[in-house]
């Protein structure tokens, strides 16, 4: 019969044994060492706060560790959209890869890559659970969301880089080989009409969330405004020759304004395209911009780094400038309930800005291209389908009051090379597109062009 200090020692192993346990990865002499902390431990440290800076999973390359920013993409991002719940984002990169993320937190719900060539627009419909993508060979996708199947798909000439689809109605606009702009139904992708009065080649399309409005800006300066149902022309504005690069028009659809390639920034009451104040940035030519929804600031993406942030009211003549991104800014959304401004880069990155302060919030991170250089954190929990997912993040991302570290693999976005058969399972193992957390952690190094599995058991 055991005595009451064997029994204490039986229950303080029960307890070590049933607490869950953070490894991560170091780097000693070139080669990856494990080093372990009890989860309790590591959250004693991060007393007070949502963070676990500590328990990270190391992504390791050819034995030396590296830093550097964390990506979201493995070549520039140059799409972004945002559903109208405002808990989707949608990423296209250079390379025709998509990638599926829910917001706030950011966690990677799904990466996929169909399209053959650079994704030039991404659009929610008002159809739930429902993205649409284009590149710039003219190949239109439908995808059904989470797990991008392809539903549906048309392919136009080359040229046609630019689409609209409004949330309630059952047409998507787009431009043609030609630079001309047509309707088509959302259901067969058949032509319905040509929208005629821009006399330009258009550079820039928007469409009011409801499909009353439709503004499109030209090359020559140009700017036209339709109305539904029948693509009524309302009215053509030419402003000052320079192209029309991006667009933008508020939910309600009561202002618009459009960004020029000579950095002037313009607002225009709706719906009948009244000019109103006039910005100058000297950020280089704009490729993108986006409006608060409270209609207080206007965000624009430019071929510098930086992005500006405009008040509209009172107008401002200098922005406050976001710095952090190191290439062009190609893609900028601001969601719904205007919280979030999310800007995606040549430079591989997405980031997350609170508003409206322009405050930089953190990266958005798939940790399958990041094995080089970038730490990431795991717990689990629900995503907004109700499905029970791990959540991987960066270290030091705040994850939520009373969240434990989880012991699941993590899929990646890396590619399980040819006859790879390792699995991770009851014995241990794992693939080499899986990055584990906590109890067992896995990493890929590239030896000679072969991929090899490191497996630590407990």
């Amino acid at each position: 019969m055991k005595d009451d200090s064997e029994r204490e020692e039986d229950r303080g192993r029960q307890r070590e044994e049933e607490t869950p346990e953070i490894y991560s990865i170091g780097n000693v002499d070139g080669k990856p060492t494990l080093s372990r902390r009890t989860f309790l431990e590591i959250a004693a440290m991060a007393a007070g706060t949502a963070v676990l800076a500590s328990g990270c999973a190391t992504m390791l390359h050819g034995g030396a560790l590296q830093r550097g920013p964390a990506v979201a993409h493995s070549d520039a991002v140059t799409a972004l959209a945002v559903n109208a719940a405002g808990n989707l984002l949608a990423s296209g990169d250079k390379k025709g890869t998509i990638r599926l993320w829910q917001l706030p937190e950011g966690v990677m719900l799904m990466s996929w890559q169909r399209h053959t060539s650079s994704i030039s627009d991404l659009s929610f419909s008002h159809k739930e659970n429902e993205l649409w993508s284009l590149d710039s060979y003219g190949s239109m996708k439908r995808w059904q969301m989470p797990d991008g199947k392809e539903i549906q798909g048309w392919k136009f000439k080359r040229g046609g880089h630019l689409f609209e689809v409004p949330g309630a109605v059952d047409w998507f606009a787009i431009r043609t080989a030609s630079g001309g702009l047509e309707l088509r139904s959302q259901t067969t992708g058949e032509w319905l009409f040509s929208l005629k009065g821009l006399d330009d080649t258009a550079d820039a399309l928007v469409v009011t969330a409801d499909g009353r409005l439709l503004l499109a800006g030209g090359a020559k300066g140009n700017l036209a405004l339709w109305v539904e149902p029948k693509g009524t022309h309302v009215q053509t504005v030419n402003t000052d020759r320079a192209t029309i690069s991006a667009l933008t028009v508020a939910p309600d659809g009561t202002l618009a304004l459009s960004a020029h390639a000579n950095g002037q920034l313009r607002t225009w009451q709706m719906p009948k395209l009244q000019p109103g104040a006039v910005y100058q940035s000297s950020l280089g030519k704009p490729f993108s911009i986006a409006v608060r929804p409270q209609l207080d600031l206007f965000a624009v993406g430019s071929e510098k780094p930086d992005i500006g942030l405009w008040k509209l009211s009172p107008a401002s003549t200098a922005p406050q400038i976001l710095a952090g991104h190191t290439a062009p800014v190609r893609a900028t959304v601001i969601t719904p309930d205007g919280s979030l401004l999310i800007s995606g880069s040549d430079d591989k990155t997405i980031r997350l800005w609170s508003l409206p302060d322009g405050k930089y919030m953190r990266n958005l991170v798939d940790l399958g291209i990041n094995y080089k250089h970038v730490e990431g954190v795991s717990y689990q929990g629900k995503d907004i389908y109700g499905r029970t997912i791990t959540f991987t993040l960066p270290c030091g991302s705040p994850i939520p009051p009373g969240a434990v570290c989880t012991c699941n693999c993590v899929p990646g976005s890396l590619a399980v090379p040819r006859n790879h058969n390792q699995r991770y399972n009851a014995q241990g193992y794992c693939t080499c597109d899986l990055i584990c957390t906590c109890n067992r952690v896995c990493t890929c190094q590239s030896v000679g062009g072969r991929y090899v599995s490191y497996w630590y058991p407990n």
